[in-house]
């Protein structure tokens, strides 16, 4: 309801046309800084090994200027190859077309240094929409916060006539582990490929943070991939060691049907055990870019608009400004915290369905 709505920062119409321009180049708004050794220090110090970081305000050179909501929606973004997967003819293959997409959306992750990752927290009942036209065939994403404390981010990529869709309801959670943060992510995660009735449930390793205090400053993804279809008996395991990758896809019997080597910063195999080979990734995939509606087109709680005010200040090299104007938007959310409403907020496009195993899960509604 209208009175349980937090008012972000106010953006006038003179700044939405005349700044607007930000969003053609996202790189635009990532700082190249990299002198940040002493700062991180400083923070380090007030921290304690085990301790959840979810509340730590975090430095802003570390601040990746756009919503989580809409970096959910660059994870989920078909390509190319997304809606051939449905009309591929074994559950093999279908498999490896899936396979092959979350290993794609997970490739951007791993990175040298530290500053630039980690997306902004979305306030209370903020929401992101986009599209896409990938090949002649629209696809739509739509994201939204749906509780904040604690924090958790619901989210839907779908084709337009619903023969792919990939959901994902995530709850992260930064953990301080001396020289390094672990970030843990609670939630589902799966692709449904209607026209066969198969579900896809993807369980996503955790991310890792390190090099706070020794070593090179970077971003890698944790150890274990997997990936399970119920419907067709088939599941993937992928083992990850830095950039590096190996795993299998075999059936509910443990026969292995074929392997899956490579690197995700460069190329990925998959060999069948007749020894044909396949390159599904070669390191040098393009996203797709999203079809995202103006700032004059939002409305007050749509993430580009939450957030203007911190991605033109980023934009422009001035951090102390957009730090001033991400805290302004906390403080508003803090505010209304206080009040007990967000006890009383239904979320707009999607609804709690179950807690699987303590772990969140949300559908979709708004059809």
């Amino acid at each position: 309801m209208d009175e349980h709505k937090v008012s972000p920062t106010h953006v006038s119409k003179e700044d939405m046309i005349s700044q607007g321009h930000i969003y053609d180049d996202p790189s635009s708004a990532e700082s190249k800084d990299t002198t940040y050794g002493s700062l991180v220090y400083k923070i380090i110090k007030e921290l304690r090994v085990g301790m959840n970081l979810t509340s730590i305000t975090c430095p802003i050179f570390m601040i990746k200027p756009r919503s989580l909501l809409e970096e959910l929606s660059t994870k989920l973004s078909p390509h190319n190859f997304t809606y051939e997967i449905t009309n591929l003819k074994t559950s093999e293959e279908r498999m490896l077309g899936v396979v092959k997409s979350t290993l794609i959306s997970m490739s951007s992750t791993p990175k040298k240094g530290i500053n630039n990752m980690k997306p902004l927290n979305p306030i209370l009942g903020e929401r992101f929409q986009c599209e896409w036209n990938v090949n002649g065939k629209q696809f739509e994403c739509y994201s939204e916060q749906v509780s904040h404390h604690p924090p958790i981010s619901a989210a839907i990529m779908r084709s337009k006539d619903n023969k792919y869709v990939s959901e994902v309801t995530t709850a992260p959670k930064p953990t301080f582990c001396g020289n390094y943060i672990q970030v843990s992510v609670d939630g589902s995660q799966r692709t449904t490929l209607t026209d066969h009735n198969e579900i896809y449930d993807i369980k996503m390793p955790p991310f890792y943070v390190c090099g706070l205090v020794w070593g090179q400053s970077r971003v890698e993804l944790g150890t274990d991939l997997t990936i399970d279809c119920q419907k067709s008996q088939l599941r993937c395991d992928v083992k990850i060691s830095g950039t590096k990758i190996t795993g299998n896809i075999s059936n509910y019997n443990g026969q292995e049907l074929s392997t899956i080597t490579g690197d995700l910063t460069d190329k990925i195999f998959s060999t069948k055990q007749d020894g044909c080979e396949e390159l599904i990734f070669n390191g040098k995939h393009e996203m797709i870019r999203p079809l995202v509606k103006s700032l004059l087109e939002q409305d007050d709680m749509e993430s580009r608009r939450v957030w203007h005010k911190v991605a033109f200040a980023y934009s422009e090299g001035d951090f102390d400004a957009a730090l001033n104007h991400k805290c302004e938007v906390e403080e508003q959310q803090r505010a209304i915290r206080k009040t007990g409403m967000h006890h009383d907020y239904v979320p707009k496009w999607f609804e709690c369905v179950s807690a699987e195993g303590g772990e969140p899960k949300y559908d979709f509604v708004n059809n």
